[in-house]
């Protein structure tokens, strides 16, 4: 049967000379993955230009449940990104944040709460002019949430350390060795009660930053199950440095 449905590009994958997987993570179907035929043919109906990390389409598809490779009938990306393309800043954060959801998002059903928050945080960081410095790292912080393992924000005097392993400050560093150290973690807590509207107020060095991101990430990495490496985080760096 064809459905409409929306999407939202986590990863392609050539296959064979002149065609494409594309894993996108739908609204109706949650992750699906897609078999595009001459998608890097010139005169193709389904480019692969249209499926570049974290691009937002509309689309009519073939959906057999059960299939491991599902088909597009037509597909266009609505809406259409006015600054991501040209923007080498927010093209390196798209393809880094693409790579976190392709290795977080594993559910074939719809999550209606957590697409919303992708869609409306790329067509966020499309428009931002300030503070994308520092973007990736709250959306982050906040795509938490949705995978079930947001950060408890109980920070205090007495419990002035974050616990990357039990997700909560505690006390003293814990002797798992998962954790972040005593200056950070009060910063870190600030983090945690920021939003998009706020990012311009955010003061991090690069070192500071690059910090959080290696610290969230391995909190990513025990939180969720064969999550392996981020490779794109090292491109991430070289971009921003």
């Amino acid at each position: 049967m064809i459905f409409k449905t929306k999407g939202i590009v986590l990863y392609i994958l050539k296959y064979g000379e002149t065609s494409i997987i594309s894993h996108i993570y739908t609204e109706e179907f949650g992750r699906q993955s897609y078999i595009i035929k001459g998608a890097y043919r010139k005169k193709s109906f389904l480019h692969s230009s249209l499926f570049y990390p974290l691009s937002l389409l509309e689309m009519e598809v073939y959906h057999k449940p059960g299939n491991n490779l599902q088909k597009i009938k037509e597909a266009r990306n609505f809406p259409i990104y006015s600054q991501i393309p040209f923007n080498p800043h927010k093209r390196a954060i798209t393809v880094f944040l693409s790579e976190i959801l392709y290795r977080s998002i594993k559910e074939e059903e719809p999550n209606s709460r957590l697409f919303g928050f992708i869609c409306n945080s790329m067509q966020i960081l499309d428009l931002k002019t300030q503070g994308i410095n520092h973007f990736h790292v709250i959306f982050l912080i906040q795509l938490s949430k949705f995978l079930g393992f947001y950060p408890l924000n109980n920070y205090s005097d007495s419990e002035p350390i974050f616990d990357l392993l039990n997700g909560r400050f505690v006390f003293g560093a814990p002797g798992h060795g998962h954790y972040i150290h005593h200056d950070e973690s009060k910063i870190f807590a600030s983090l945690l009660n920021k939003g998009f509207e706020e990012i311009e107020t955010i003061e991090l060095t690069r070192e500071l930053r690059q910090y959080y991101l290696e610290k969230i990430i391995e909190y990513y990495q025990l939180h969720i199950d064969n999550m392996g490496n981020v490779k794109s985080l090292q491109v991430l760096k070289e971009v921003f440095d």
